[in-house]
């Protein structure tokens, strides 16, 4: 009897040191993800804050009170010129101090490989930067946390992170479970 309880017993801790074993692994894969891959898209602001600045003010100019905006960035590569087309109207906005602005943000703060600047939503006072990915958005809020994230993100879990004065990064969350 005492032969079978001892059994018994170490079977029973070689099933809990399993279980905390496997829940400990997912854990650690978790943590290091979440923590190495959360922001690696962000835009580094040190280096083009001053043109984020010039575009949120070209734009609050060119598209006050439009509503819903989709501006895309298109490029010229032979003539590195860069431009912000309408979407609905096919409107293209040529303006020498916004081409430059776009060419530093796009060259110089969408630094990750697999993330580039796509395309400008504005949503009445939210300005949203976002990456080709779908990944990622930097975002201009002066009114405080951004609202509109579900016409970008949709229903997905998003991450946000205050970066200060009104901008923010946003990013898809990361679900392993």
């Amino acid at each position: 009897m005492k032969v079978k309880s001892q059994k018994l017993w170490k079977i029973l801790f070689i099933l809990v040191a399993i279980i905390v074993g496997v829940c400990g692994y997912y854990i650690v894969v978790y943590v290091l993800i979440h923590n190495s891959d959360t922001w690696k898209y962000n835009v580094d602001t040190t280096q083009c804050q001053e043109e984020l600045d010039k575009i949120v003010e070209y734009i609050n100019d060119e598209c006050a009170n439009e509503g819903e905006v989709k501006l895309w960035v298109d490029i010229d590569t032979r003539a590195e010129e860069y431009y912000l087309i309408d979407d609905d109207t096919s409107e293209i906005y040529d303006d020498v101090g916004l081409r430059e602005a776009l060419k530093v943000v796009y060259k110089e703060g969408f630094v990750h490989k697999d993330s580039h600047l796509e395309s400008i939503r504005i949503y009445g006072e939210e300005i949203y930067f976002c990456g080709n990915n779908l990944q990622y958005a930097l975002v201009y809020s002066p009114d405080g946390k951004p609202k509109s994230t579900s016409d970008i993100f949709g229903d997905d879990d998003i991450k946000v992170k205050s970066i200060g004065d009104g901008w923010y990064h946003i990013r898809r969350a990361i679900n392993l479970f």
